[in-house]
């Protein structure tokens, strides 16, 4: 790739010609439970910029290389593998509309693709495949609405609303299931804006109950309920210890964070980045 630039670059500096411009980051980045390796998305753009025209028809970006790369770094060795590359062609694509790191739970991971389009990920073969769980919630009459991955099965839990309220604050809340057989149930209505007030631990979701008036529990396997005690909600976040996360807005290298007496120190990882093509 860099003799391939130079190459560029010296032809263009011979010519007078603009120089395309280049941009690789990573935007997404996301550690397994297990907390041996991190999965990540990274893009590389190498393109002419649009222009403005002077009577408002202006030139569209031209893309040269134009690919969303998903990959796995193995925490121990440092060692990078590529799982999945899609080339975008001339399509732009926002970093906030291309493709997350949502879940993992064992080999299966959760990807998003424009917030509303989901993907499993199996991350020893690379193999990636369509989730149709927004058309599955729409045909329910609810919103995707907020989504965890419960297990390597593909046991899905997702807080969401009526359809077309997502701006509406009132609007009411409720927990579905997904079922790896494709199966949904229906769990509980929850009050609205209380992500605290609900979590998932050992096959089992803890919840407020708007119905109730009460914290249940609800296990998957059984498919019973029992009361639950507002002080046990488990909260992943509470027990992490390491991090693998991209910057807000994309980064150079991903980050690993360790929790060291109660505080997160973030450190840059060292990927080749010519590795990903």
């Amino acid at each position: 790739m860099k003799i391939y630039l130079l190459a560029i670059t010296a032809i263009f500096a011979l010519t007078g010609c603009e120089l395309p411009k280049e941009d690789n980051r990573f935007i997404s980045a996301r550690l397994a439970p297990d907390g041996k390796r991190g999965l990540f998305v990274f893009k590389r753009e190498l393109y002419y910029p649009a222009k403005m025209g002077l009577l408002g028809t202006g030139q569209e970006a031209r893309y040269l290389v134009n690919l969303s790369i998903i990959g796995v770094y193995d925490m121990a060795s440092g060692k990078v593998r590529v799982l999945h590359r899609r080339d975008n062609g001339n399509r732009y694509i926002h970093e906030n509309a291309d493709f997350h790191v949502r879940e993992i739970q064992g080999s299966r991971a959760l990807m998003t693709d424009d917030d509303r389009k989901h993907y499993w990920l199996d991350l020893d073969s690379g193999e990636l495949t369509v989730l149709p769980r927004t058309e599955e919630m729409a045909a329910r009459g609810r919103e995707p609405g907020v989504i965890y991955l419960v297990d390597e099965k593909g046991t899905l839990i997702s807080v969401n609303k009526p359809l077309l309220s997502q701006s509406k604050t009132s609007a009411a809340e409720e927990i579905w299931l997904r079922r790896p057989s494709g199966e949904y149930e229906r769990i509980s209505e929850v009050r609205p804006m209380t992500d605290g007030y609900y979590g998932f631990k050992d096959n089992e979701v803890h919840f407020y109950s708007a119905a109730e008036r009460a914290y249940l529990i609800y296990n998957l396997d059984s498919r019973t309920f029992r009361r639950g005690n507002p002080r046990e909600i488990p909260h992943r976040s509470y027990d992490q210890v390491m991090d693998f996360r991209a910057g807000e807005h994309g980064s150079p290298q991903p980050l690993i964070g360790r929790k060291i007496d109660g505080k997160w120190n973030y450190q840059e990882v060292q990927i080749n980045t010519e590795e990903l093509r």
